[in-house]
């Protein structure tokens, strides 16, 4: 879900770049407002991206997921791109105060320091391991299938 809300956040500014006169850069998908919206939208369609992704998404972790993807993504782009520090908090007329905290660099060396943190736990609790396990169990079972279906 995490991942999901950060695809959907960023459409609008695709559709941006593809038809500026229609579409907006960021508003109304990088406000609270939207974002919470978006958040919602991807915990309903859960059960059809875990078919997509061969995974039972429950629905708290679907809750926990999109709301950590969408204000993440937020937070982080207010830091970057001023337009959307000015409406993060529409329709309040609040500036935020993050717009060049730090550096883009920086700010990409801390996402990547913070991925990589989060491999390596996802290692330890053995959750990584187990997905190639049930990926390699899927291959067995297909190939299986497939056999049976020769003979």
């Amino acid at each position: 879900m995490f991942g999901a809300t950060q695809a959907l956040i960023d459409v609008q500014p695709l559709l941006h770049r593809i038809n500026p006169e229609i579409f907006a850069r960021h508003f109304p998908s990088h406000t609270i407002i939207g974002a919470t919206v978006l958040m919602f939208v991807c915990v309903a369609f859960r059960e059809p991206l875990g078919k997509l992704f061969k995974a039972k998404i429950d629905r708290s972790a679907a809750f926990y997921g999109a709301g950590i993807g969408v204000y993440s993504h937020l937070i982080l782009d207010c830091v970057i791109h001023p337009d959307v520090s000015r409406i993060v908090l529409w329709p309040l007329k609040i500036k935020s105060q993050l717009y060049a905290r730090m550096s883009e660099f920086s700010l990409v060396i801390l996402c990547l320091i913070l991925g990589a943190v989060g491999i390596i736990w996802l290692c330890r609790q053995g959750e990584i391991k187990k997905y190639i396990n049930q990926l390699k169990d899927e291959e067995l079972s297909s190939a299986e299938h497939q056999t049976l279906d020769e003979q």
